[in-house]
């Protein structure tokens, strides 16, 4: 990060954002690998709803760390989870729906 700023307190918040979301990075790889699925088998829809999903749970998840609990950096991993998390939620069990019934 050094080789792109020399500020202290920006270099700070970027190795702290860094850390959150390596420890998480395991999520959006699972997810991936889910919406390949969907897509392999052709069902779009199913990727298209839980993008949305992800998308909306980080910005409600986002604004209350901000604006409400003063998070900072540490509110963009932290939504980033939240949205990860739904992603899984809406997808998963229609995966498991679908091996069911094959």
């Amino acid at each position: 990060m050094a080789l792109f700023v020399k500020d202290e307190e920006v270099i700070g918040h970027g190795v702290i954002y860094l850390h959150l979301i390596a420890a998480m990075y395991i999520l959006p790889a699972v997810t991936n690998a889910i919406q390949g699925f969907f897509r392999g088998i052709g069902d779009l829809k199913v990727t298209l709803m839980s993008s949305f999903t992800n998308m909306a749970v980080r910005v409600i998840a986002a604004a209350p760390m901000i604006l409400l609990w003063n998070f900072g950096i540490e509110a963009l991993p932290y939504s980033y989870l939240a949205g990860w998390v739904a992603m899984l939620l809406v997808e998963t069990p229609l995966m498991i729906r679908i091996y069911r019934k094959k």
